[in-house]
């Protein structure tokens, strides 16, 4: 049953992986500012990880419908968790595709001080 369960599932792992090195790519790409320049190439690796997100989705809807008990709660957190990915792979199409339209979008990590600074007082001599 185990290896029966493992090979119905190989695609739809596949997609789970897929989605995770993507998102970590355009994380790793944005955060080293080389987004703008491979921005067609990670729209086009994304729609094709959408594509493979909405079929697991599809997938999870119809095994949903047919499981009872503990197997429809677990295909339901699949399902919901497919839903999310979709959605997030869509916005982050979205995203890298506004820099091109004139909109600028800028994402920058910075270390926060961890107390407020005093201010400075100015002495003036007369």
């Amino acid at each position: 049953m185990k290896d029966s369960c493992s090979k119905a599932l190989q695609y739809d792992w596949w997609g789970v992986w897929f989605t995770f090195f993507m998102t970590i790519a355009c994380l790793a790409m944005t955060v080293l500012g080389k987004a703008e320049s491979w921005v067609s190439t990670l729209q086009a690796l994304l729609a094709a990880c959408l594509s493979v997100t909405m079929i697991d989705t599809r997938t999870w809807i119809t095994a949903n419908d047919k499981a009872i008990g503990d197997p429809k709660d677990a295909a339901g957190a699949a399902l919901a968790g497919f839903i999310i990915a979709s959605m997030g792979i869509t916005l982050m199409i979205i995203f890298l595709g506004l820099g091109g339209a004139g909109v600028n979008v800028n994402m920058s990590v910075s270390t926060a001080k961890t107390s407020p600074e005093k201010p400075v007082k100015s002495v003036e001599t007369a």
